[in-house]
């Protein structure tokens, strides 16, 4: 369970600040390429902010996601593409416009980067009218400065190429992190901010008013040995505002222990931990000490106006009472297993209501909410090994709770979430390839390999009918 909870806070880092201007990274030729009939409809800018997703971002043309490919598997080499999901033709395709391009290297408008070692972009989001991602590449120098005072079993450095042995951190620690934009058709790359080595930034961020709002930090290496590296944050984290179209980043605020959970209108939603007890010194054996440790964090929901820099408390309580907080609109709900409950807090009035479910022993955990509707589900009560059980739509007109039964085929029991909305229907993935792991730990992990990217009606979601039409490739 610590290693568990390591991942889960180390997955939150992702990209970060200090900005160092703009660069075309593309010829003048591609600039002047076709653009699709979409790309030249103008979005107004709207001061209301959006969250990005880790799953990609949705257009007025289709649905983006970026895709890696793996080039070498004992080197761990790979490259990432943009993929465009376009609903009227059902295809799934690389966001290049080029006959005959293979898609290997930066002369596709669709190729965003090479990686080492798991590094590579790390979130594609829009405003409508342009793509944003983030960039990540390895930082030769930074990787040769920090090897040269610290040596370590876990790395062969050459002068073509560093390979760190099951060093994910060393990696994060050592990379260069950029900001571009680039036309809905995947032509105009260009390059607003680059970022020192190491800086990151938490996911998810708000867009919205030409800003981009996130959360900035650094990797540290804080320890090596017995072959082993330890990575830590600074510590000195702060909430940054991008200027997009000045290409400038902004100090705004400290963020230490917060997190972006939400937005709504001008509002950025945050969550924030604390704890008295170093969970280090927990018996690491033991997976119910580091359950009771998280349950009784302090927890708190804090709101900051992007306009007027006001920051209210929102809600107080421990993290078992406070769980998963989700935002739909001006709704913003969240799991109360304390009490076996949901609450939804309505940001424009403040007023705290609760949800009536059926009281199973394990759970109910939140997974989504959305167009009236809140979708939850219980586990097995296997702890850090727990699986689905069974999950459930909750609808806020009839007050009624619902069982749903779209599962994806697989090792283990997932739900068919909903990604996003594509006209009248729900963008899912019904199905995937995955592979079987024996881990170190001694349990069972299962990688996936492949989704399959599908659309199915909104009435036969909510009525678990399976009726997908599937993307093509």
């Amino acid at each position: 369970m610590k290693k568990l909870l390591t991942l889960l806070i180390s997955l939150l880092f992702i990209f970060a600040s200090c900005g160092k201007g703009s660069e075309n990274i593309r010829s003048s030729s591609e600039n002047s390429q076709s653009r699709t009939k979409t790309d030249e409809i103008v979005v107004p800018v709207s001061k209301d902010l959006a969250l990005s997703s880790y799953e990609g971002c949705m257009t007025a043309d289709g649905f983006y996601y970026l895709k890696t490919v793996e080039d070498n598997e004992d080197t761990g080499e790979s490259h990432t593409l943009i993929m465009h999901l376009n609903a009227p033709s059902m295809l799934e395709i690389p966001l290049c416009n080029k006959p005959e391009c293979k898609h290997m290297d930066d002369s596709c408008n669709a190729f965003v980067g090479g990686s080492v070692h798991g590094i590579g972009s790390s979130v594609i989001f829009t405003d409508g009218n342009k793509l944003y991602l983030i960039i990540v590449t390895e930082d030769a120098n930074a990787t040769r400065n920090f090897y040269s005072k610290n040596s370590s079993p876990d790395v062969i450095v050459s002068d073509e190429i560093t390979v760190f042995k099951g060093s994910y951190g060393l990696s994060q620690a050592t990379s260069i992190q950029a900001l571009y934009s680039m036309n809905l058709d995947g032509t105009n790359h260009t390059k607003l901010i680059e970022f020192d080595s190491g800086i990151t930034i938490d996911t998810p961020l708000a867009i919205g008013g030409g800003k981009i709002y996130c959360i900035k930090d650094k990797i540290e290496v804080t320890g090596q040995g017995d072959g082993a590296t330890s990575i830590g944050t600074s510590g000195n984290s702060e909430l940054i505002c991008i200027d997009i179209a000045k290409k400038t980043v902004t100090s705004l605020t400290k963020t230490k222990d917060k997190t972006i959970i939400g937005a709504y209108k001008t509002l950025i939603l945050f969550e924030e931990n604390h704890s008295d007890v170093d969970p280090d010194t927990l018996n690491s054996a033991n997976d119910s000490d580091f359950l009771k440790y998280y349950n009784n964090m302090d927890r708190m929901i804090i709101s900051l106006d992007t306009e007027t820099a006001e920051e209210k408390t929102l809600l107080k309580g421990k993290t078992v009472e406070l769980e998963m907080p989700q935002t739909d609109g001006n709704i913003m709900c969240y799991s109360d297993r304390k009490s076996k409950k949901f609450k939804c807090l309505n940001l424009d009035t403040g007023e705290n209501t609760e949800i009536l479910i059926a009281n199973k022993k394990n759970g109910p955990y939140l997974n989504k909410v959305m167009d009236g509707k809140l979708i939850y589900y219980y586990d097995d009560g296997k702890n850090v090994n727990a699986q689905m059980d069974s999950f459930f739509c909750y609808d806020f007109e009839t007050r009624e709770s619902t069982e749903l039964k779209l599962f994806i085929k697989s090792g283990e029991k997932f739900s068919v979430d909903i990604i996003d909305k594509i006209g009248d229907s729900y963008l899912v993935i019904p199905k995937h390839d995955e592979e079987k792991e024996n881990t170190w730990a001694g349990t069972i992990q299962y990688n996936i390999l492949r989704r399959y990217y599908a659309l199915i009606k909104q009435d036969d979601y909510w009525n678990s009918k399976p009726n997908y039409k599937y993307f093509e490739e």
